[in-house]
């Protein structure tokens, strides 16, 4: 049969099309194997052969993401966007590389660009809802990546962020995503970890999944636990307060907790999120059958560990309903029955009185810090709250350039850089003044990670926290090192890259320190004497 010309033409260029999408580059071959290390030598040499494309410059940084190496991928993103700068994929990538390195001011300019120049964009959803997830707008950021999903069902990154999204609703709805996740087969960079994080996940979805499947996967928790948003220590209207005493011991602040009727001693943790952990003697003096178990997440790698439910927890007059508590292995103080975290009180203002040794609780929409005492002052600090977590704002050393604190109230009375940050500070001193040692020690939770990479110095550094009253507020944190638990660890299970860790015993100088969870506040007070 004789076609038109302009027929045969058109068979001829769909195939031609056809032909080109079909034959994948190297790079690819190796990014669909799972093998990423070999994709980006195979996109690097694209890249040699063909510098000025965008395209391959954006694949690069795409690749470097899945191996968590965000300092290239952000390189690789910005050259993507100077050679292309109307992509809304360049600018929306780069926002995504950028909240990975800890910039989350830059990644939001880079998301409005994007959204601007494409609202639908698999990048420019993914960028605002990762932005939203840092903010913590659950639900923007759910909406955002559900569209997502729906729009680009094939891609992973988005079902990676969503599926810890649906920890108490819509589990049908979650299921799904869950199925066309594991589908994907994901690998690498953040997939091994989300896959880590999804047993909660799962744990909630077990019924319509046992349902459907017939079995309950099998993946491991990274976290320690949550509370029930339901406690009934909050008055309706007006402030609701109550005070206890606190242990003060070895720079640890100890809480009096009843949990199923039974009294422990918990450290306040505010550097373990929305968690509840007791260690195995403890937990066995509840004698709760056990639900299943977790994989904990610590600076000192992971530990499997046992789950339970418990009924009731009782912290002061707040009643807390149905926690889910994690054993573990142990703490540093044998004496200490577990810890709580500092996110579990996310409704009220905490008030450290070191004075006296007690803490109070208040709740209700006037509840704030207390008035200082006559003839102290206050400085107050505000803090980013992120999924359980203080995020401080601080300069460190001579830097003009702000970064990212956790403030930990469990950590020990010293500080702990990335291992990326004290090599930025040791760049600027004497080469007699730093050392690179290895430490075979554990720190913490975990114990898969028996020792660690450490930057010492000879010096204190200075870290002025940003504040919206009074003088600036400046810490000389010493002993301070660097630590490559904060790179390999603690960073990548956030997703945003932190500068270091400030151990709470820091701001004990005050003689008052209020957590305002619901203005977002650190109060400190300080006498003049």
């Amino acid at each position: 049969m004789n076609y038109p010309a302009i027929v045969r033409r058109v068979a001829f260029f769909a195939l031609l099309t056809f032909t080109v999408r079909a034959a994948a580059s190297p790079a690819d071959t190796f990014f669909e194997k799972g093998e990423f290390a070999k994709a980006s030598s195979a996109c690097l040499a694209e890249i040699h052969t063909h510098p000025h494309s965008a395209a391959l410059h954006l694949e690069e940084a795409r690749i470097l993401l899945r191996l968590d190496n965000w300092q290239r991928a952000v390189a690789q993103a910005q050259s993507a966007e100077k050679l292309k700068p109307g992509s809304a994929d360049a600018h929306g990538l780069l926002s995504v590389a950028l909240m990975r390195a800890g910039e989350p001011a830059e990644a939001a300019a880079e998301a409005r660009k994007a959204a601007a120049l494409q609202p639908s964009g698999y990048y420019s959803l993914l960028a605002q809802a990762r932005l939203d997830y840092w903010n913590d707008d659950n639900t923007g950021a759910k909406n955002l990546l559900e569209k997502a999903v729906q729009l680009y069902p094939a891609r992973p990154g988005a079902y990676a962020y969503l599926l810890p999204l649906f920890n108490s609703v819509d589990h049908k709805g979650a299921y799904a995503y869950l199925s066309a996740y594991l589908k994907l087969h994901p690998q690498g960079y953040p997939h091994k970890q989300i896959l880590e994080q999804l047993h909660a996940v799962i744990q909630h979805l077990s019924p319509f999944y046992a349902k459907k499947e017939g079995n309950k996967p099998g993946f491991p928790d990274h976290s320690i636990g949550s509370i029930s948003a339901d406690s009934s220590g909050g008055a309706a209207q007006g402030i609701s307060a109550c005070t206890l005493q606190i242990e003060q011991r070895n720079d640890s602040i100890l809480l009096p907790v009843t949990i199923q009727g039974k009294r422990f001693l918990l450290l306040l943790d505010t550097g373990a999120g929305y968690g509840v952990g007791l260690v195995n003697s403890a937990a066995q003096r509840l004698n709760l059958p056990v639900e299943g178990s977790a994989v904990l997440q610590g600076v000192s790698g992971s530990e499997t560990d046992k789950t339970y439910h418990a009924n009731t927890m009782q912290v002061g007059s707040d009643l807390f309903h149905k926690v889910e508590v994690t054993s573990m292995s142990s703490l540093p103080d044998q004496r200490i029955d577990g810890l709580i975290g500092g996110g579990n009180f996310s409704n009220s203002v905490l008030t450290l009185d070191f004075a006296n040794s007690s803490l109070t609780i208040q709740q209700g929409p006037g509840a704030q810090a207390p008035a200082p005492m006559e003839g102290d002052h206050v400085m107050q600090v505000p803090f980013h709250f992120y999924h359980g977590y203080i995020f401080v704002s601080a300069l460190l050393a001579d830097s003009s350039k702000p970064s990212w604190e956790l403030l930990d109230t469990g950590a020990q009375p010293l500080g702990v850089l990335s291992l990326v940050t004290a090599h930025q500070l040791a760049k600027k001193q004497r080469k007699d003044s730093w050392a690179q040692i290895t430490i075979n020690q554990r720190l913490g939770v975990g114990n898969t990670a028996t020792g660690f990479t450490a930057l010492v110095f000879r010096f204190a550094v200075d870290l002025t926290m940003a504040h919206t009253t009074g003088t600036p507020f400046l810490m000389e944190m010493n002993p301070i090192f660097g630590a490559s638990m904060m790179d390999t660890q603690i960073s990548p299970e956030f997703g945003f890259q932190l500068s270091g860790i400030v151990g709470f015993p820091y701001l004990t100088n005050a003689k008052r320190v209020s957590i305002d969870y619901p203005h977002r506040l650190l109060t400190m007070e300080f006498s003049d004497n």
